[in-house]
């Protein structure tokens, strides 16, 4: 990747070529959130030149204020495959798509409340869709001046994507979900919240726990259930997939 950057008062300006593409790693037959086939090692691709085509983003970004403003237009291939069943009918196959997209995020942050909106608008050979996630966030600080902060989450995702699009669960979605920071040295802090289809019954929970444990160690634990999935759900292939992870990261 060659990145160009261009600073003034009225804001920054980036360009971004990225000569070469990476394909994306998937889980194998024992892997944890895979589909019901296995995936295919090739891929295909919607640009003449694959995975060397030359992909290009120019993105803006500013602060006004209390605002963080920003955009970008990319054009390139997808980074979200959609998947075509195998001439073998036994694996399938990603094919990666030659789209343009244009992207704006918003963010507004006043005293205890933060504001934050991210949309875009994606044209490909087989769709055009739109896409957006807002919400907001509220910090109750030092609650009975025991020093924790509480922070209320809850943010609305709508995507209007077809079928022949890349796979998405989140259509027309609501999360909450609650921030927990102990603002001690160890910088502890827990985040927890459920995701539900307001279309459908599908849900899903998760947790995350972190701990520094000294300053060269990091212990973090993070879990996600899949529940309440419909037989036509997407999400009905990973209701066996619900897990807990538990890792120690060591800082050089």
């Amino acid at each position: 990747m060659i990145a160009l950057s261009y600073r003034q008062d009225w804001g920054n300006l980036e360009l971004y070529w990225l000569p070469l593409f990476r394909e994306q790693k998937f889980v194998g037959d024992k892997g944890r959130l895979r589909p019901s086939l296995p995936i295919s090692s090739t891929a295909t691709y919607g640009a003449n030149a694959g995975k060397h085509n030359s992909d290009i983003v120019l993105r803006y970004s500013h602060t006004v204020g209390d605002f963080d403003i920003g955009g970008y237009w990319f054009e390139g291939n997808d980074r979200e495959p959609t998947f075509n069943l195998g001439l073998s009918g036994e694996q399938l196959v990603p094919n990666y798509e030659h789209i343009h997209q244009l992207a704006i995020d918003l963010q507004y942050t006043r005293d205890a409340w933060l504001w934050k909106l991210e949309a875009i608008k994606r044209q490909s050979q087989d769709d055009d869709f739109y896409a957006w996630v807002g919400g907001f966030e509220y910090t109750y600080y030092q609650i009975g001046d025991s020093g924790y902060d509480l922070g209320f989450l809850m943010e609305y995702l709508r995507d209007d994507r077809n079928q022949n699009s890349p796979s998405t669960l989140f259509q027309n979605d609501l999360f909450v979900g609650l921030r927990w920071g102990f603002n001690d040295t160890q910088n502890t802090a827990v985040l927890a919240g459920v995701l539900s289809d307001l279309e459908g019954q599908e849900s899903s929970l998760f947790v995350e726990f972190e701990r520094r444990i000294n300053p060269h160690w990091l212990l973090t634990l993070e879990g996600r259930f899949f529940v309440d999935s419909t037989i036509n759900s997407p999400q009905r292939l990973l209701e066996r997939d619900s897990f807990m992870t538990l890792s120690v990261t060591r800082y050089f």
